[in-house]
């Protein structure tokens, strides 16, 4: 996948906006702007050529760096000067990228949480970097028709996990509906304990 991403870099939000995935970001942005304040430090996770920076910095500024795999998508974020730092890295479960532990106030993703992306194996590993009492806020497809189920069941389990192991707790959630791309997008925001 990250060859796809890196092949399509220079088309990469021509390409989301044809398809109709960026519909959800402008709302997505509004449902997080409710938890972001000025003097957080947040990190864009899965931030690809930095939309959903550039969409939080028409908002004012805020103190936020992006982290994504994909170098050539980065390299779009940067010469937009849209993150203070970048992080080309992967966020896996069996491995720590290199941020260290309780760095971020509040974490976002919009879009990252993906089968082909970030998988539920990855929620602890991302809460690692979030400070206690700091806020996890993203989405992700929680109804779908074409093969998002497994997926949808494994990301609820293991909130669900989270949750009953008072690691963390829900504070809000919205879902998104669109008829035409038959998807069900699960806004969340959880707060680390």
């Amino acid at each position: 996948m990250l060859n796809l991403y890196s092949q399509y870099a220079d088309e990469y939000d021509i390409i989301v906006k044809e398809l109709g995935f960026d519909a959800p970001k402008a709302e997505f942005v509004e449902f997080a702007l409710q938890f972001l304040k000025k003097e957080h430090r947040i990190l864009d996770v899965a931030a690809g050529s930095g939309d959903f920076g550039k969409r939080i910095k028409q908002q004012g500024e805020y103190n936020i760096d992006g982290l994504d795999p994909c170098k050539e998508l980065l390299d779009i974020a940067k010469s937009n000067k849209i993150y203070n730092h970048y992080f080309n890295e992967y966020i896996r479960h069996d491995s720590r990228c290199s941020i260290p532990d309780e760095s971020y106030d509040v974490i976002v993703s919009s879009g990252g949480f993906h089968p082909s992306q970030i998988t539920p194996k990855e929620l602890d590993e991302v809460l690692r970097m979030i400070k206690t009492n700091g806020i996890l806020i993203f989405y992700y497809v929680s109804k779908k028709t074409d093969g998002f189920e497994a997926f949808l069941e494994e990301i609820n389990a293991k909130i669900e996990e989270l949750i009953n192991k008072s690691k963390i707790k829900e504070i809000s959630s919205k879902d998104k509906v669109n008829m035409e791309l038959k998807y069900i997008l699960r806004f969340s925001a959880f707060q680390k304990l």
